[in-house]
Formats: structure tokens, sequence, C-alpha cells
């Protein structure tokens, strides 16, 4: 943009007035104590508006169209003296003003009156400003910002209909305001004191339209589409989530087939401005970069994790939004973390060789350990070393004929001389996920259905179901009634009674608590639920949800013992990005080591590929502490 900025620069212009002097460097009729001291100051130092004398600047008197065209001109730094000739019997050769009316009516800012003339001496009246600032900007391309004031003006009624548009724009820039009684007084015409402020104002909105990219308007139906190429809805689902908890308001469209005037790509995208964005972008970093063209602006987020992703979108706001309008500065390119706020304990964690099984589940048999995933795959490990060989055993469970799709959280445990599993798929019966029971003669498989299908109720979605046995001998499941089948879409945890040979539901599921229960929860999912008894006699549950930083591994006591009790969450989760520094994980679940070590074992990170790593399964190192879990390191 070409502007007047410079207070010192030698501008040679005939001034607005014969007596005018630039550079003054005050005057002794604009006292510091009136409110447009520094406007004036501004204006003069700028080179936009002269004193009338070296020493007055005469702040009451009024200013002329001519004027008006001549302060543009200085804005916009145009060579007048090259503006074609427009034919207007009131401009003549020699007047101070010819060659800023020519460039003003050649730029479609000044318009001559139905008698051909433009009536530059005629003094200019408040709306007839609004809209010569308007025809200027838009002249530019400019879409002025919005400033932070909302009052609509008294008199909007008695502004001209011609003129209502420029007012409300130049109204939601800040450029014009109204009196001590919010009017705008559209008739009146304006003081050279009125017009060193407008005139400063608008350079400043100038300047931020020029240097930034109108992404959304408050309020505003907008066109802005958020791209995922991968379809699978969970980035989107998780973007809406992120502008509802900082509560604003944005039309958000999942249609991808198209280039809209305004994009928020996440990595993923299948979009040119997607090309090199995660180069060299860490597992805790993120970037914003802003490409602009002349048909669209599509802002391209690069993560890795989803605290990340959080994270810039916060940024987004908190940095960039003004609470009227989301704009970011032209060619922005900016990479940062996130802040962590505690120590990091990476170096406890035991990793596996086993990528891309999620929700570990291990069975200790004598020095062996069997370990069982989704995908109903299942590995050994001979060595007593838990980071050593985990021996592939494939896929040890047979779909039964009631089998639609997904094959998750398999729990195995030892039931008399054989084994019975616990796992999760969708059935044809009824299209929804549930929990059957399988049953084999060895930890190796093939596992078999026992259950007449799923045992979970038919109209739930169901899953990761658990066994718990309490005092008095009674078996029972603790699962997962999902939030995708609940109105409210927030998850719930269950529990219902087994019969004696683990097959059946012997009573109706009772409701154990809802995700949005703990202080720490930031999404409405239950998951990954399973059952330990500390030595006092405690009943812990550890399940997974996210807290601010990820999936994690919370926990939860139940305050009389019972499985069926009241539970309570505590505020300490026992695994958490925050307190490993490494990755969000969870779908835990507890195991004695052939040592006799206690541990926890869960899935991180919580997708397949994140910075370049596999989803595998971590071991952690525990120990009770007075009726509380914690690392044990």
């Amino acid at each position: 943009m070409k502007k007047v900025l410079f207070a010192l620069l030698t501008l040679v212009i005939a001034a607005i007035a014969a007596t005018a002097v630039f550079g003054a460097p005050f005057f002794r009729d604009v006292p510091e104590s009136e409110w447009y001291y520094k406007e004036v100051k501004a204006a003069n130092d700028a080179g936009l508006m002269v004193g009338k004398t070296a020493t007055a600047f005469d702040p009451e008197g009024l200013v002329t169209r001519a004027e008006i065209a001549a302060i543009l001109s200085r804005i916009e730094g145009a060579d007048v003296t090259a503006a074609a000739p427009v034919s207007f019997p009131d401009v003549k050769d020699g007047d101070w003003f010819r060659g800023y009316i020519f460039w003003a009516a050649r730029s479609g800012i000044l318009r001559g009156y139905e008698d051909g003339t433009v009536r530059p001496d005629s003094p200019i009246t408040r709306e007839e400003l609004a809209v010569m600032i308007t025809r200027y900007a838009d002249g530019k391309g400019l879409a002025l910002p919005t400033v932070p004031r909302i009052d609509a003006f008294a008199d909007e009624a008695k502004i001209s209909d011609w003129a209502r548009d420029a007012a409300e724009t130049t109204r939601r820039a800040g450029i014009f305001g109204g009196d001590a009684a919010g009017r705008f007084s559209p008739s009146s015409n304006a003081t050279r004191a009125e017009v060193a402020a407008l005139s400063t104002r608008l350079l400043s909105s100038i300047e931020t339209a020029e240097n930034t990219v109108l992404i959304a308007e408050r309020g505003k139906k907008t066109d802005f589409v958020l791209v995922v190429s991968d379809g699978d809805g969970d980035d989107a689902d998780e973007f809406v989530s992120a502008f509802l908890v900082t509560k604003k308001t944005l039309a958000v469209v999942s249609d991808t087939t198209a280039p809209a005037a305004r994009e928020i790509v996440l990595f993923r995208a299948d979009r040119p401005e997607s090309e090199g964005a995660m180069e060299g972008v860490g597992k805790y970093e993120y970037r914003i970069r802003v490409t602009a063209s002349d048909d669209r602006v599509a802002v391209n987020i690069a993560y890795n994790l989803g605290l990340a992703r959080r994270e810039a979108f916060r940024v987004l706001f908190a940095d960039y939004w003004n609470g009227y309008e989301l704009r970011l500065p032209k060619d922005l390119d900016r990479k940062e973390s996130y802040p962590f706020t505690k120590e990091r304990g990476e170096a406890s964690l035991i990793g596996t060789d086993v990528d891309g099984l999620r929700d570990p589940f291990v069975l200790v048999e004598g020095d062996t350990c069997y370990m069982y995933g989704t995908g109903w795959r299942a590995y050994k490990n001979v060595t007593g070393d838990l980071a050593g060989h985990w021996e592939p055993l494939g896929r040890v469970v047979e779909d039964p004929d009631d089998f639609k799709a997904d094959r998750w959280a398999p729990e195995v445990y030892r039931v008399g001389d054989g084994y019975v599993m616990f796992t999760t798929y969708t059935s044809k019966e009824t299209g929804l996920r549930g929990v059957a029971v399988f049953g084999a003669s060895s930890p190796e498989g093939p596992f078999r259905i026992v259950s007449d299908g799923v045992i979970t109720p038919k109209d739930w979605s169901s899953i990761d179901g658990t066994l718990y046995v309490d005092p008095d001998g009674q078996p029972w499941m603790v699962f997962v009634h999902e939030h995708v089948s609940l109105d409210d879409h927030i998850g719930r945890m269950a529990a219902a009674k087994l019969s004696d040979d683990l097959s059946s539901f012997i009573s109706e599921p009772v409701e154990l608590f809802r995700a949005d229960d703990p202080s720490w929860s930031h999404a409405n999912i239950t998951d990954g639920p399973f059952m330990y008894e500390c030595g006092n006699g405690d009943l812990l549950m550890i399940w997974s949800n996210d807290d601010e930083y990820g999936y994690c591994v919370g926990v939860a006591r139940s305050e009389n013992g019972r499985v069926d009790g009241k539970w309570e969450q505590l505020d300490a989760r026992l695994y958490s990005l925050d307190l490993s520094g490494f990755n969000p994980g969870g779908h835990g679940m507890i195991f004695r080591a052939p040592d006799g070590d206690l541990y926890l074992s869960f899935h991180a990170p919580n997708v397949k590929v994140m910075a370049g790593e596999k989803e595998k399964p971590y071991f952690l190192k525990i120990r009770e502490e007075n009726g509380e879990l914690v690392w044990d390191d």
C-alpha cells in the first residue's frame, strides 16, 4: 500500500487552503486537552492535513469535497499530476484541486451531480464522507476490519438510503463514531478536527485490511469449509468441538468437493496448501499457515497430536479473534509447540516390538505372558522381559455367524480349565456394536463364540466388556454404553450381573457414571474399563476419556466398595500426556508380571500413525499407595 506515513517527507503539493503550511510542529488552537489533539497531530505528521497557517489548524472549520479528495489521494500516494482530465464545468485550469478531483473521479470516489457539476468547494456532510471512504476502500478491494464496537447509531433512521451501507461499514470499522448521545448526524458538515480523526482511523483500518486475511465474521453467514480428505469425519467433529469450546459460532460445512472462498485445511487434506506442511512438525508442535490467492484463502493447520491441534485453534482465537472477526496475517507461517506445564516421564515407559495393536490386554500364565488386542490378534512373550520379543500368534478368534464388522478389545481370563474372552464386534442382527463371550481350551485359541450373539442390550451400542467378580462370588460385566447411541451423546459406564458360565446377563444393566463426571473430562467418551481391588479393600476402576491433553487413563473409586455403588472420579489421572510428555494413550488394564511387579498396559498414540510412530502397546510400572495407584519410578 502506498501511504504517506513519514512526517519528514517533503510533500510539495497545493495546500488545502492558500495559506497552508506542512510540517508544523504544533498549532496554538489545538491544545493537548482536546479530544482531537492526537488525531490532528497524527494527520499532520503523516502529511494528510496541514494548518490554515503555520500556527493555526482551525479545528472547527469545515472541509470541502475537494479537500477530502486531496486527503484520500495522499493516503493512496497517488500521482495526481498524471490524472486524466474529467469534464466538470466547475473545475478549471489553475484550480489547486484540479488533479485531486480528476484522480478521485477516475477512481470512482467522487461523482458529479445531475447538472454535471462536482461542487469541489461545497462543505462535505458526514454521510457523503462515509460514502467516499467506502468507495475508496471498495476500489482497492479492501474489506475494512470490524472493531469491538456494536452500538448502532441512535439516529440511524435519519441516514439517507444511499449512505446507509457506507455509514454502517465505517461504523463497524471504527472510523465513524457517534457523538455523546450516539448520533451519527448524517447531514452535519464534517469539521477539520473530525476529518483529522477519520483520516488517521482510515489509515489504521487500511493497514489492517491490506496486511490480513478475513476468515470469518461473527454473527454473519460465512462461506467457510473445513477440509478433511480421509472422510472419516473425526477431525471435522473435533474441529467443531474446538469452536464450541471457545464459544465462537461459525458456519462449518463438511462438503469438500470444491474449494470455498475460505477454508480451514487440516494436514491430511488433499489440497496444494497441505504440501510440505508437516515438514519439521514434531509431536508436540503445530503449524498455522495462510495461503491467499485471488479467489480464496486457506488456513492450513498441521499437527501430530490432537492437543497441538487444539492449541492451534486456541492461538487463532486468542491472538487473531477480536470478538467480531477472525483475521490472520497474509502469508503467515507460524510454528510453535504446545506449552507443557509438568515434567515429563517418557523414560518410565516400556515399549514393545508390536506395532499397530490397540487395546492391549495381558494374560499371565506362569512365566509366559500373552497379549491380545483389537483385530483379535495375539502375541506371546516367554523371555520374562516385557520389552523383549513378543511372538505373533496371528488371529486367534473365529468370526461368529453374526459377525458384521469390528474386532475390538478382547479380554481373556482363565476360568476353570479353559479360557473365556469378552470382546466387541458389530452384529449383523442389530447393526450395532455389542459385547459377546467366546471360549477356548488354550490361551492361544482358537476362540469360538459361546454366547447367543452379543449379550449387551440389543438396542444399545456397547463396547469394551471387562470381568469383575464381587466379594459374594457374583460375576459382573462392566462395559461401555457408547455415546453414539445416546440421545445426549454423552457416554456412560454400565454393569450387569452375569450367569455362572459368564455367557449371559441375569440382571438389567445399571448406570455407574457418565463421561462428563470427572473434573478433567474434555470429551464425551467412556472407554476401556478395568476393575482393580486394592489391598485395603478399595474398589477402583481405570477407564479412558480425553483430558485437556488428549486420550488418557482416569481412575474412579467406588464409595461403598460395590460395583453398582456410587463412583467418585479422582482428579489425578494414572496416565496422561502431561504426565509422560510422550504421547496420549489409553484403554488400559492392570496385570502382575511374572516377576511380581504391577504394570499398567495401554496403547499409544491413539491414532494409526503420528509423527512417524505407529500405535502400539506400552507398559508402565505402578504400585498401590494409600488406596491409590501411582507410578512406581
